[in-house]
């Protein structure tokens, strides 16, 4: 039987887009364990992760990635984990980011 903990609800992992609410910066990074709070390298300020949205990135290469963003921006740029292009998505009505066409 296992002995880890069951992860809070508003625990988190997986690839994450981050944005700063304290100075703006941008960031995407992949967690590898459950986390519920983010330290901006930029500024230094910690802050919980609340009201995560999905996004989901297609790129030209046909790989697919799965995020998790707290952006507000109607529009997010994240570059592909595997070829590095950009991909750019638009954030739908319910929060939801889909990729946009080329």
């Amino acid at each position: 039987m296992s002995s880890k903990k069951k992860p809070r609800k508003d625990a988190y992992k997986g690839f994450l887009y981050i944005e700063c609410p304290k100075c703006g910066t941008e960031r995407g990074f992949y967690v590898r364990d459950y986390t519920y709070n983010f330290r901006c390298n930029a500024c230094e300020s910690v802050m919980e992760l609340r009201g995560m949205h999905q996004a989901d990135a297609i790129c030209v290469c046909g790989k697919r990635w799965h995020y998790l963003t707290n952006s507000q921006k109607r529009f997010i740029e994240i570059n592909c984990v595997r070829c590095h292009s950009p991909i750019t998505l638009h954030r739908q009505r319910d929060g939801y980011y889909k990729t946009i066409e080329r």
